[in-house]
């Protein structure tokens, strides 16, 4: 979706049924309300966003072994495939129902499914963990610090175009 109207964010554990149960609804996928050119209201998935929810994840039920088989996994599934990868992040970007299936049809075929992850001693979930982890406390730590925050830098314009004499 191009817009930015909120949606509504709910898991879906049955996209998960190869990951362990306690994370099945760790991520919670973005609905919208859409309205059709004849006025009916339909509901869409998004692809643009996707909520992590820790309040879902039991950090004592961690497994770091799946998370580096994970890791592994994926670092295989990237060198042998990294065309297909940029393909199926394109296809998914087109936030159609079209799209999603050609992404999963390239994910399928190059092995990056729960499924093939799961097989080989994995989740794809856990995966995702330590990178929400180590990013979230980053900025919490920079949000709980007594450091002024930096503000961010804006490009300056360049000077407009000369309008001649006047």
């Amino acid at each position: 979706m191009s817009n930015n109207q909120p949606g509504i964010y709910v898991s879906v554990p049955d996209a998960f049924t190869d990951a362990d149960k306690e994370l099945r609804n760790f991520l919670k996928f973005e609905f919208k309300t859409k309205f059709s050119a004849k006025h009916r209201v339909k509901t869409v998935f998004s692809t643009d966003r996707l909520l992590v929810d820790l309040s879902e994840l039991d950090p004592r039920k961690l497994n770091v072994k799946k998370m580096i088989k994970d890791c592994d996994y994926l670092k295989s599934i990237l060198l042998k495939h990294p065309t297909q990868i940029v393909a199926s992040l394109k296809a998914l970007k087109q936030n159609s129902k079209s799209g999603i299936k050609s992404a999963e049809k390239i994910r399928t075929k190059i092995g990056l499914t729960e499924k093939a992850s799961a097989k080989a001693g994995g989740g794809l979930l856990w995966l995702i963990i330590p990178l929400i982890v180590l990013g979230t406390s980053s900025g919490c730590a920079t949000l709980n610090s007594n450091k002024p925050f930096k503000r961010p830098t804006t490009p300056t314009p360049p000077n407009p175009p000369d309008a001649g004499p006047q």
